[in-house]
């Protein structure tokens, strides 16, 4: 019944929204210890994080 397909439209909603707030998260850890690490080889850095950043989309 429509009561059924509500809640499951409902689950999958809130999987995906799960799924973009961990992606989300992860790539806020990924820029904080870029950052933390200190940019020492600063130009090969920024071209393997625009790398992985045109890869991660």
């Amino acid at each position: 019944d429509a009561f059924n397909i509500y809640i499951s439209g409902l689950q999958i909603f809130l999987l995906r929204a799960n799924a973009l707030k961990a992606t989300t998260y992860v790539r806020c850890m990924a820029v904080i210890t870029w950052f933390s690490r200190g940019r020492r080889s600063s130009i090969y850095s920024d071209a393997a994080f625009g790398q992985k950043q045109s890869l991660g989309g």
